[in-house]
């Protein structure tokens, strides 16, 4: 799994060589030589690095080298930027950035992301549950290419197997806002309300009620849901469990030890 940083001074050259190589290999099935050229016009690494410092940016990295970047505007919930690096395209990496941007949208109190999609991404962006709104054309000197404005709610509760599961930007394993990284999957019945929520900061930001810990005397009660299967185990077996399901042997967040005791009590 990629590595996930802010985009910072320096990027401008690498990510315009990679935009280039995204564009002019991955684009070249849906749009005309002459398409690319507009497409790839306006951007060089100044340019670039400019544009991405004055919003939002994430670049993905493998071995110390950009493989993707991707970026918010926002001031207005858009997806600005997304490109892969040809060889590293099919391996998640636009749905880990995707992630970062939607998690970001969802902390600035944006309940929609809109973005502006190529023909060649439409695909991709549909699995990641976006919906296409319109296609239309972009005049860029004087060359038209086709694109599709795309959307995508941020959920704000979610049916994970059979659960409801309350927070910001729930994703389909309980990732949240606050935690999305394929290790993130678990949500946490809090005792105050019987409710399900990935984190301690998902219930803050949507219930109206402070939290209450579950007690020693509480050990038994299934307080805890895995987001892989749906099994819902006891607080018991959470915190024995080593950090992986007991019924599918998917892999929790081992950092969530960290913060066990906003979640449960020893008294």
């Amino acid at each position: 799994m990629a590595l996930i940083r802010r985009a910072r001074l320096g990027d401008g050259g690498p990510l315009c060589d990679l935009f280039f190589r995204s564009v002019n290999v991955l684009g070249a099935g849906d749009y005309s030589p002459d398409q690319l050229a507009a497409w790839t016009s306006r951007i060089n690494p100044e340019r670039l690095e400019r544009r991405l410092l004055s919003t939002v940016a994430f670049v993905a990295e493998e071995n110390g080298r950009p493989v993707g970047f991707g970026s918010l505007d926002p001031a207005h919930g858009e997806l600005d930027f997304l490109y892969v690096h040809p060889e590293s395209a099919g391996r998640g990496l636009g749905r880990q950035l995707a992630e970062a941007i939607e998690a970001e949208a969802a902390l600035r109190g944006f309940s929609e992301v809109h973005l502006t999609a190529s023909l060649n991404a439409v695909s991709i962006y549909e699995r990641l549950g976006y919906g296409q709104l319109e296609r239309f054309s972009k005049t860029i000197d004087r060359v038209e290419v086709p694109c599709v404005r795309m959307s995508k709610r941020l959920h704000r509760e979610r049916n994970v197997h059979g659960t409801l599961v309350r927070g910001l930007a729930v994703g389909s394993k309980t990732e949240c806002a606050h935690y999305h990284s394929q290790l993130d999957v678990i949500a946490i019945r809090f005792k105050c309300c019987g409710e399900f929520y990935p984190c301690y900061q998902c219930h803050t930001a949507v219930s109206d009620h402070p939290a209450v810990r579950w007690g020693k005397d509480d050990l038994d009660a299934e307080a805890i849901l895995c987001g892989a299967c749906g099994t819902r185990l006891s607080i018991r077996a959470y915190l024995d469990c080593a950090s992986r399901c007991p019924a599918c042997a998917a892999s929790f967040n081992p950092g969530c030890a960290n913060h066990h005791t906003l979640y449960f009590s020893s008294k």
